[in-house]
């Protein structure tokens, strides 16, 4: 049986393997469209504050001078999916400062979804942050959520289109 790297075991075994570092940085090169340099990778479990709280495990964090990025593989979509994605980016927001830290010294906190089996009406690729819906004025200006939708980015591919080809690999 062969697995794609939309499935989370085999993405981590392809792009968290040291050998395969040039990999990762490449796809968060093309993800984030700027020049990225890894300081760590890891597969973390989020702490818990108490026993009644679900236990979370990221898929793959990634640090950088300036970033945390989280990428979350998902082999399925709806709204919980959603909420559950966002929890993680904002659990590792909100434990980010330490007493006596400036909250403007913080790193950009970013998370990439990859996603399959999503529903038709989510587009390609979106790119989510928080804003006032009236003015479009930015909420904050460190967090951004990423979602690539992998089953729309192949049929894109395939009818010639090439622009997320790098993305589109991860279904091969």
């Amino acid at each position: 049986k062969y697995f794609k790297a939309k499935n989370d075991a085999m993405f981590k075994a392809i792009f968290c393997n040291e050998n395969n570092r040039d990999l990762l940085t490449r796809l968060l090169e093309y993800i984030l469209d700027t020049k990225v340099t890894i300081k760590k990778v890891s597969v973390p479990e989020l702490i818990k504050k108490n026993i009644y709280v679900k236990g979370k495990t990221l898929d793959v964090l990634v640090e950088t001078d300036s970033e945390e990025i989280n990428i979350e593989v998902n082999s399925y979509s709806n709204k919980v999916l959603r909420r559950r994605n966002a929890s993680y980016i904002f659990n590792r927001y909100a434990n980010n400062v330490e007493v006596g830290s400036s909250y403007l010294k913080m790193p950009k906190f970013i998370q990439v979804n990859l996603t399959s089996e999503t529903d038709s009406d989510i587009p390609d690729v979106a790119k989510y942050t928080l804003i006032d819906k009236n003015t479009f004025e930015q909420y904050i200006d460190n967090l951004i959520i990423y979602e690539f939708n992998l089953p729309k980015i192949k049929e894109t591919c395939y009818n010639k289109n090439n622009k997320h080809k790098f993305i589109a690999l991860l279904d091969a």
